[in-house]
């Protein structure tokens, strides 16, 4: 048995192995290896494949006496030897899969150091001494002194940068060096430390020059979490805003506002004195919220203002204080204006009594301990005595008695208390 393809690519996929191929090619190459041995599959030229007699198409006086179509190709009947080969090694590079190339690193001493401890203090301290080991000096000192402090954090920061901008630092290096920097936003520039800073417009500013073009830093890094956390212990545990601002007065990370919060998540001490409040649970519903009774039936009333109001259109009127009585129906929230000239008792009750003429009796009325509420409310109280008594008027007794009117006062500082 032999099996013919006049495509070379499509031999070059059948008799290498399917994992070289991307996936849609590789599924087909390996059924067809399942069926067939790859060994099977041979090379004919296209001018000799009777296949093309069928696809291509021929006339039916044409098909009677086709010799390829009835007979195949004449190279059939000779020896195997003689029989085409493919005119090259059957090799591409279509549809083969994409090549990935994983790299690692070897882990540098800040590498492990940041690894092994979770203070940033003692990191430069460990620094500081192998800079005076490699540099062969022998200190006055044991512990190291702020200068050396100073180069040792100079020296992590190089480091850091390296790995984190290490395109940035050759592009601002080696200006022929093509490419779009992530940070041009930045107006990044190295300085004469080697140091990768902020650009900006404070060149002239009378301030450090730390301040004016901050170091900047990755903000996925394990130096810029322990900058966080050491920048937030020192300054007592401050909050987001604050400790953004302390920090970019020397340093500038990369998305810093979503990195230090999610630092500051981590943070026992912010936590535990950052308990949450208890929500209480709210009260029941009064009767009247939940029942269907006629608009302005229960009413809450209260006051708003002052206001300026002018007694005349004369230019000499002098502007006078008043206030807006209102009338809150507690069923349909329905809202009716009064206004009163003054803050009394008086004033009130004929506010209440234009009220009612308008919207009809009601029975409950609900307010908070305002004094000229509270005086109104014993004014009624006296004229209920008066309506039980002979002596009582009879246009008193009606005005309480007909319209059946309760008043309720809130309990003292309760805001919070349903109406």
């Amino acid at each position: 048995m032999h099996a013919w393809t006049d495509s070379t690519t499509t031999l070059a996929w059948i008799q290498s192995s399917p994992h070289r191929w991307a996936t849609f090619i590789a599924n087909r190459t390996s059924q067809i290896q399942s069926l067939t041995p790859p060994s099977l599959w041979r090379y004919v030229p296209t001018s000799e494949n009777p296949v093309d007699c069928a696809y291509r198409g021929l006339y039916p006086t044409e098909l009677l006496k086709h010799p390829m179509w009835w007979n195949g190709p004449a190279f059939l009947v000779q020896d195997h030897n003689t029989w085409p080969l493919c005119s090259a090694t059957a090799v591409t590079d279509l549809e083969a899969r994409p090549t990935v190339l994983v790299t690692t690193r070897t882990n540098t001493i800040f590498d492990r150091l940041f690894c092994r401890f979770s203070s940033l203090q003692k990191i430069i301290r460990i620094i500081a001494y192998c800079k005076r080991v490699f540099a062969n000096i022998k200190p006055d000192r044991i512990d190291p002194s702020t200068t050396e402090l100073s180069n040792a954090l100079e020296v992590i920061i190089l480091a850091v940068q390296s790995q984190a901008f290490g395109d940035e630092l050759t592009q601002l290096r080696d200006p022929t060096h093509k490419g779009v920097s992530k940070l041009r936003g930045l107006n990044p520039f190295v300085d004469n430390r080697g140091i990768l800073r902020v650009g900006g417009r404070l060149v002239h500013a009378d301030l450090p020059c730390e301040q004016k073009h901050p170091s900047l830093l990755p903000r996925t890094h394990r130096f810029t979490h322990l900058l966080i956390d050491d920048t937030h212990r020192q300054h007592k545990h401050p909050g987001a805003t604050t400790l953004q601002s302390i920090i970019q007065q020397q340093y500038w990370i990369v998305a810093s506002r979503q990195v230090i919060k999610s630092r500051l998540r981590h943070c026992i001490a912010c936590y535990r004195t950052r308990p949450r409040g208890v929500q209480p649970v709210m009260g029941n519903l009064p009767k009247f919220r939940l029942q269907q009774i006629k608009p302005f039936t229960a009413v809450g009333v209260d006051y708003a203002g002052p206001i300026m109001l002018k007694p005349s259109t004369t230019r000499s009127t002098v502007p006078c204080q008043a206030y807006i009585c209102l009338f809150v129906c507690m069923a349909t929230k329905a809202l009716h204006l009064e206004l009163a000239s003054d803050l009394s008792t008086e004033t009130f009750l004929m506010a209440f009594s234009r009220f009612i003429s308008r919207r009809g009796p009601i029975q409950q009325i609900h307010s908070d301990c305002g004094t000229n509420f509270v005086g109104a409310s014993k004014l009624f109280e006296t004229v209920d005595q008066f309506t039980q008594s002979a002596e009582h008027q009879e246009k008193c007794r009606s005005f309480l008695t007909a319209r059946n009117i309760s008043w309720h006062f809130n309990p003292p500082s309760t805001p919070h208390f349903p109406r």
